[in-house]
């Protein structure tokens, strides 16, 4: 987990540095029109806008995905807990039933000892 952590704050960093180069070497401006503004910027600038835009989105759009796994996952996890209790109870039970075999094997052996016996 650390690793992929360390391999996506490289991957960061060589797109911001790709990025500033890109910005640095288009420094011409393009004529904007929007709805009623209109206005001059820089093309890097214009370009590097709509990536974070796109960006935004997408995280945007990623939200109801992440909160419905992580729903799932604590729901999955409330399960897993709830067969392991059980499973806990199946094993006290399991050996409870052993100990109640053993007891009447004892007895039982016993009794067939004394009827041998009495015989």
């Amino acid at each position: 987990m650390q690793r992929q952590v360390h391999a996506l704050l490289v991957l960061g960093f060589i797109i911001a540095s790709l990025t500033l180069i890109f910005v640095l070497q288009n420094p011409d401006y393009v004529a904007i029109n929007f709805i009623k503004w209109e206005g001059e910027t820089p093309l890097a600038l214009l370009l590097v806008i709509t990536l974070a835009s796109g960006v935004i989105i997408g995280l945007i759009c990623a939200i109801p995905t992440l909160f419905a796994k992580n729903t799932q996952i604590t729901r999955q996890k409330r399960e897993n807990k709830e067969i392991y209790e059980q499973l806990l109870e199946a094993k006290i039970q399991i050996e409870s039933q052993e100990k109640r075999i053993k007891y009447l094997e004892s007895h039982l052996n016993n009794a067939d000892f004394n009827t041998t016996f009495d015989s």
